[in-house]
């Protein structure tokens, strides 16, 4: 049975109005096209210093364009914070687009209150997402799972199980082999350093030979094995 796909959206819509239209139209677009989609709604200014914290794992994001130099610093602190995140600017269809276009948006909705018009996005998203190859999948009981690859910091595995650390802070658990993770990973963003961890190299800080080890951004501590350590030299080697 085909399981249904789970997404992370970021909304940052001031009104309360336009909320509900746009909670509206995600929410049929989910029913009909068999998607669970979790939102972090934003309305403000002062919540976009939580854009890092929160962006890592989301995959669309949707940012009204009428909030004039709000618009355009919320556009470069998602792409900043995850190139991979598709950004749709949505509002009126006169205006000027310039501002906001070092954000590189994928798509602009000059027709935010049709819920027509937002379907036809989401579907092409969607669809983006799940055949886009810059995504790690994968399936759980009854969920389809996607996280961009900058999103993942490492991968360990624990009897029948994968442990996924983000740079959110979050961790999912499925069941599944590190192999099979593997084959999935783009080399040498991602690299085997043990029979039991993947590591994207992206946020490795340090390779401490010393203790045999790399002290990653956040301060984890992933050893390396002796069968993987001169892989692991030759790529620290050539940083």
């Amino acid at each position: 049975m085909e399981r249904t796909l789970r997404l992370t959206l970021l909304v940052y819509e001031p009104s309360e109005i336009d909320r509900g239209v746009i909670r509206a139209a995600i929410k049929a677009f989910a029913a009909h096209r068999d998607v669970d989609l979790r939102i972090d709604w934003m309305s403000h200014a002062e919540q976009e210093k939580r854009i890092p914290q929160i962006l890592s794992d989301t995959l669309i994001a949707l940012v009204n364009a009428g909030m004039g130099e709000r618009s355009a610093i919320a556009g470069r602190l998602i792409y900043d914070t995850n190139p991979d995140c598709l950004l749709v600017y949505y509002g009126e269809r006169q205006r000027d687009l310039t501002p906001l276009l070092s954000a590189r948006p994928v798509a602009y909705n000059p027709e935010p209150g049709s819920a027509e018009a937002w379907y036809k996005i989401l579907d092409e998203l969607t669809d983006r997402v799940v055949t886009g190859g810059r995504y790690f999948q994968w399936s759980g009981k009854d969920r389809r799972y996607c996280l961009p690859y900058r999103s993942i910091t490492h991968i360990s595995s624990e009897r029948t199980y994968l442990n996924i650390f983000t740079v959110s802070g979050a961790a999912y658990r499925m069941i599944g082999k590190l192999d099979e993770a593997a084959k999935q990973l783009p080399r040498p963003l991602f690299l085997r350093i043990h029979q039991s961890e993947l590591v994207n190299t992206s946020y490795v800080r340090v390779m401490d030979r010393s203790r045999r080890c790399l002290v990653l951004e956040d301060g984890a501590e992933l050893y390396i094995s002796r069968a993987h350590y001169g892989e692991v030299l030759e790529w620290a080697e050539k940083r």
